[in-house]
């Protein structure tokens, strides 16, 4: 009597009471490899080594010897390296397949500095230390104190508050 996977395997009827889920097994995909490399002998040497029980029902490992397929070779050899384009464009950089230098890349920090001022950063969290104001009190005060206000919102309950003609970014508010 085939097991109870087998039988589940030949229908697709998920209403049949020997229905199992299909699942993944990295085993199963070995020894379907062995089948398909070293036919029905290596299958049941791998399930045997294994310690597995047949998976496959005999219908199944028939269509699967019946239908493999020898990988097809290519009569033209795979390029090691892309040709370069005619208007030597160099949009697109691939340091593997290429022989020509590359491309010259700004790497590191900017030597022009867009920033004015002192920079501040205020970390907000909640619940607030005991001392502190609330956040919702905090943000109140930045907003008060503001010459122009900017928010930026990812949800109903999280928003960025910024400040200043300069958009300083004060941080993260969480609203409840």
């Amino acid at each position: 009597m085939a097991h109870r996977s087998q039988r589940s395997s030949l229908g697709d009827n998920p209403l049949d009471p020997n229905y199992l889920p299909p699942h993944y097994r990295e085993e199963y995909r070995l020894a379907i490899d062995a089948l398909v490399e070293h036919n029905l002998q290596g299958y049941y040497e791998f399930l045997q080594n294994a310690g597995m029980v047949e998976f496959l029902s005999r219908p199944e490992l028939e269509h699967i010897l019946s239908t493999v397929q020898a990988p097809r070779q290519s009569s033209q050899p795979e390029l090691l390296y892309q040709e370069p384009e005619a208007d030597g464009s160099s949009d697109t950089y691939w340091p593997v397949h290429s022989d020509l230098e590359a491309p010259v890349l700004d790497l590191g920090w900017p030597v022009h500095h867009s920033f004015i001022g002192p920079t501040e950063v205020t970390t907000l969290v909640n619940p607030s230390d005991p001392e502190m104001p609330s956040i919702k009190e905090q943000a109140r005060r930045l907003i008060k104190r503001a010459q122009q206000v900017g928010f930026a919102g990812w949800s109903q309950t999280q928003y960025r508050l910024s400040s200043g003609s300069a958009g300083r970014w004060y941080g993260t508010v969480k609203v409840d």
